[in-house]
């Protein structure tokens, strides 16, 4: 099967919904499918009007019409440097893309709310049109634009019950494929009991990721377990006013990643939303107990799991993190209570299933 997959642009540090997409990649190449991602940078994406329902159907009509917004130059050969991408899997990087540029193929997926215009907009020698969707971007375009993104003629695969749910009340039709988890790639660490006093937890310059909450988190061990450590990552800088004695790695390589979530005891997410919060599950993996703010993108395979706490809670979640810390033993139960998740959420599992909805 020849497929495409159209992209933002080519990041130049980790993002989780890339990983996942370059993932399903190398997966489908390795199975002897002929696999072309597409990188476009956001600018030429990012619509005018795109906060109105006019927006996506000016988009539409634009592209129809080969009327790029933007100057067109050929797509170059490009791949990311953070991500160990399969030479099978050719990758392509423009300022803009244009209808013309994207090859004839049996299945071609947009990726992003603001790709699916432009994945609509192509000609049928693009084969089967999909909407992959990980997360309600209302961020990135406003909610009217997303909305309509979602009644677009693709067919949307979404990573999440909770946004089945959303295209329920959208009365659109959704496939839910949930995100699998690499035991190889994490595997367990130590058991809870060996491990020191130590948490992790995904640090980023993104407001509803919420590093201020963590922070505040962190503060209140401090004050109350003395010897805690804490070992946080992300892309971003070193955030201002994280305190000095926790520890930050920027872009941590896989090795270094596995290496923090098994030696922390409990990982904890303070994000107001995720779509499919990532670490939380590779930490679970590792052999990490959870603590979170109470939101879909966790609950989707962390409830009953994780502990959670309201929203923009400091204090619960603070409270959550001590009550895992201070029992080595239900940090056990949640690893283990996990185990059953990720062994039937694997990454063969998922690559199959993803072939078998583009060949339908």
């Amino acid at each position: 099967m020849r497929i495409n997959v159209i992209l933002i642009g080519l990041s130049p540090a980790p993002i989780g919904g890339y990983k996942v997409v370059y993932r399903y990649a190398n997966d489908m190449a390795a199975l002897g499918h002929d696999v072309t991602i597409y990188h476009c940078d956001q600018h030429a994406f990012q619509l005018p009007e795109r906060n109105s329902l006019r927006g996506v159907r000016a988009a539409l009509i634009r592209l129809l019409r080969r009327q790029p917004r933007y100057e067109h130059a050929l797509p170059e050969r490009g791949r990311p440097s953070w991500f160990d991408l399969d030479p099978k899997v050719e990758s392509f990087t423009s300022s803009g893309l244009v209808v013309s540029d994207i090859r004839a193929a049996d299945a071609t997926i947009g990726t992003a709310c603001t790709t699916a215009p432009f994945v609509a907009a192509l000609p049928p020698t693009v084969g089967a049109k999909f909407y992959f969707i990980q997360h309600y971007e209302d961020w990135t375009a406003g909610s009217d634009y997303v909305d309509e993104t979602w009644r677009l003629p693709l067919t949307r695969v979404v990573i999440a019950r909770w946004l089945q749910r959303k295209g329920n009340e959208l009365g659109v039709d959704t496939i839910h494929l949930p995100n699998a988890i690499d035991r190889t790639e994490f595997p367990p660490g130590p058991p809870i009991a060996e491990r020191p006093l130590a948490v992790s937890a995904l640090l980023s310059d993104t407001t509803w990721k919420r590093t201020d909450l963590v922070i505040e988190v962190l503060e209140g061990l401090k004050l109350r377990i003395p010897e805690i450590e804490a070992h946080t990552f992300g892309t971003c800088p070193r955030p201002s006013g994280l305190p000095e004695w926790v520890d930050y790695t920027s872009s941590p390589d896989p090795a270094r990643l596995t290496s923090i979530y098994q030696r922390s005891r409990v990982y904890i997410c303070a994000a107001d939303a995720e779509g499919w919060h990532l670490p939380l599950a590779e930490a679970l993996a590792c052999g990490s107990a959870a603590a979170s703010t109470d939101i879909d993108g966790v609950r989707e395979y962390a409830d009953g799991i994780a502990r959670f706490s309201p929203v923009g809670e400091a204090d619960g979640l603070l409270r959550n993190v001590i009550d895992l810390l201070d029992d080595p033993a239900a940090c056990q139960t949640a690893v283990t209570d996990f185990e059953e998740y990720a062994s039937t959420h694997t990454p063969a599992h998922a690559v199959r299933s993803l072939l078998d909805i583009l060949a339908r």
